[in-house]
């Protein structure tokens, strides 16, 4: 990585306090009890099961998630919800910020990984959320054209707009508006989101052609917004099998993948063919 990122360093506390700034800038509803659940779903997920209270209103919120996978009609209005804001911040300092922390290490990849000198020109962050990872990688990579994308007529998209004027990144309602090939592209919690993630990667490898991937996907794990079947080449298939043929596709691509010295080998890490080793 090129350089230290504030976002990554300051105290998840101080990061707060910049989350309830840009939430009062965009006008969000009660922003109080949108930060408690936040931290106390902080807590939860760091190990404190006194907070597992701050999981009760999400657990009413993905039951509504999966209710309406079975009446046949997702109901996208989950992201709209407080909790979903709430749950939102907290998968970026417990999950992205994390990540980013873990892959800035110079000992992250194996001896053979091909990323540590490389200096990207583009970056993109797929469904960026607020924008804090985003403006992390902006941070990290001060010398790339960094791109995130969001659904346009959304409190996620308003403040991550905030974020991008601030943070001096690009936000694209769309993959296929970025108009560059993209050198390094980030998806964290992103694919499982979609119910036809195969044909989606398709898009986006159409679109922008990624030279790497960072990508972290759970296609066999419940959550607000994820799928019970994907949908692939007209089947509807369980999340293991859609974790496979997805990794298969972008064998079929040509990228392979490195294996580092993440937890779990997560993200993982992909490559197109050699071009990285020019």
């Amino acid at each position: 990585m090129a350089s230290k990122s504030s976002l990554l360093n300051e105290p998840p506390k101080d990061c707060l306090g910049y989350f309830k700034d840009f939430l009062t800038r965009e006008g969000v509803g009660n922003i109080e009890a949108l930060t408690v659940i936040a931290e106390s779903t902080i807590k939860y997920l760091s190990g404190n099961t006194q907070h597992r209270h701050a999981l009760i209103e999400g657990e009413v919120l993905m039951k509504r998630w999966y209710d309406s996978l079975a009446m046949g009609e997702p109901d996208y209005s989950v992201y709209e919800e407080d909790y979903y804001l709430a749950e939102l911040w907290a998968c970026w300092i417990m999950y992205s910020r994390k990540y980013l922390l873990h892959m800035e290490k110079p000992n992250s990849l194996s001896p053979h990984g091909v990323v540590g000198s490389i200096q990207p020109k583009v970056v993109a962050d797929l469904g960026c959320g607020f924008g804090y990872t985003t403006a992390a990688l902006k941070q990290l990579y001060p010398d790339a054209t960094v791109y995130g994308t969001n659904i346009e007529d959304t409190v996620q998209y308003r403040v991550a707009k905030s974020m991008s004027l601030t943070h001096n990144f690009q936000l694209m309602p769309v993959v296929q508006d970025i108009p560059l090939q993209v050198d390094v592209a980030f998806a964290s919690e992103y694919f499982e989101h979609f119910q036809k993630p195969v044909e989606h990667l398709e898009e986006i490898i159409a679109a922008i052609k990624p030279r790497a991937w960072w990508i972290a996907s759970t296609f066999g794990q419940d959550a607000i917004g994820h799928f019970t079947l994907y949908e692939i080449n007209g089947k509807l298939v369980d999340g293991k099998t859609t974790s496979r043929m997805f990794n298969n596709t972008l064998r079929n691509h040509g990228y392979r993948s490195i294996k580092t010295r993440l937890w779990n080998n997560r993200p993982t890490y992909w490559v197109l063919g050699g071009e990285l080793n020019d």
